[in-house]
């Protein structure tokens, strides 16, 4: 059978558009939390004794815990859905989050602040 050019290049076209379609509908989580991960702000300088650094720690179970400044972490639980980690806190309202740079680097949506991965 026969086909001109026009026909192939169209299929071409046609398996390369559901190619696409099917990469970009699968979207894969950037971050796979197997064991507790601990995330906290290295470039932070203390104001007094009781300012820590932003703190984020990660658990395989879906629980969290959060700092975002100070020396109390807060009870929370997360979800990871792509590249960006979505932090809901039992004594914090607003949902916090961070876009996934890497394997160990995330960054706080809100202020900018880099988390690097502590252990």
């Amino acid at each position: 059978m026969k086909t001109s050019r026009g026909t192939t290049w169209v299929i071409f076209l046609f398996i390369g558009v559901l190619l696409a379609t099917f990469t970009i509908g699968c979207k894969k989580d950037r971050l796979k939390v197997d064991r507790i991960k601990e995330y906290i702000d290295m470039k932070h300088v203390p104001a007094h004794f009781l300012d820590g650094p932003m703190h984020l720690i990660l658990r395989p179970d879906g629980t969290a815990s959060f700092n975002p400044r100070g020396d109390v972490m807060s009870p929370s639980s997360y979800n990871i859905s792509g590249s960006t980690i979505k932090v809901h806190g039992q004594q914090i309202t607003d949902v916090i989050e961070f876009r996934i740079i890497s394997e160990t680097e995330i960054k706080h949506k809100t202020s900018g602040i880099i988390l690097t991965y502590y252990k």
